[in-house]
Formats: structure tokens, sequence, C-alpha cells
């Protein structure tokens, strides 16, 4: 449903995934939190930007519990992965929200987990890499949009 855009049906579906999920593993699994990452995604395109912030606030935090407790190297892994995935989410919500400093906090905790897991020449670490440089530029140049894309481009040169 999400990928033929159908938000709002995707949302209902997905409230009953959570309902379920949350029945059978507890609200601190990271199934779970795949689940709230899809509700945070519908939210967003639905304009629910507030609530699509709190729902990928609410998957950060669990994936960030489950990568500390002790679990094995192929699954710390995998939910890595999402922990990465969920944080650009909220840092992209933030920058929408103009909470450039909650964006760039989170990014950077993104680009510190990918630099660890794929290191530095990863596509995923570039993409991330250059995310941040965005959100920092946009942050410092507000009123001035022709520096915005020097100030990303010496940005992304100092990250990498």
């Amino acid at each position: 449903m999400i990928a033929i855009k159908d938000f709002d049906g995707a949302h209902t579906k997905l409230e009953k995934v959570l309902r379920l999920t949350r029945k059978k593993y507890g609200y601190s699994h990271e199934k779970v939190a795949i689940v709230l990452n899809n509700i945070g995604l519908c939210h967003y395109e639905l304009g629910g930007v507030r609530t699509a912030s709190k729902t990928f606030e609410e998957a950060v935090e669990i994936l960030r519990d489950v990568t500390n407790t002790p679990i094995e190297a192929t699954h710390l892994i995998q939910v890595s992965v999402m922990l990465g995935r969920s944080l650009n989410s909220l840092a992209f919500i933030r920058c929408k929200r103009e909470e450039y400093a909650g964006a760039i906090v989170a990014q950077e905790e993104a680009l510190k987990l990918q630099r660890r897991m794929f290191g530095n020449g990863h596509a995923v670490v570039k993409d991330t890499i250059k995310s941040l440089a965005m959100c920092m530029s946009i942050a410092n140049c507000q009123n001035n949009k022709e520096k915005l894309e020097h100030m990303t481009n010496l940005y992304t040169g100092m990250l990498s």
C-alpha cells in the first residue's frame, strides 16, 4: 500500500499490525520498531510531521535498547542498519520542522554507527554525509540561499 501511495490505507493496516506485534513481542522488540518506522512514513506523507517525529523517536529508542543488549553479531548488524535508517528518518523530519540541532545530532549518531559498520567509502555512509552536510548548511544559511551549495560542499568535504 505504501508502494502505491495509499498511505491512509497503509496506516490503518499498520496500526493493526502494531497492536498484534506488541501483543506477541512486547513494546520493546525490533519488530515493533520496524512497524513504527512504516507508520512514521505514513504519518509524514499524510501531513502529520509532528506525529511522524514522535513515531520515529519511539522506533529509535527501541532499536537503541536492542543494540545495547547482548545479541549475536549478525543480528546486531541487522538491528544497527535499522537504527541508522530510523535515525536518518528522524533527522529528516526534524530538519523539516526546522529543528536543526536535533536533526544534526540524529544524523551524527547515524553516521558514527554506519562508519563503524561499513567504513567510510560505503554508499550509505556517503548519503548520510550528504544529508548531514545539507542540514548543517540549511541551519547556517537560512537567510542566504546563495551560500547554501557552497556550505554544503564545504561540510561534505569536512565530514568525508
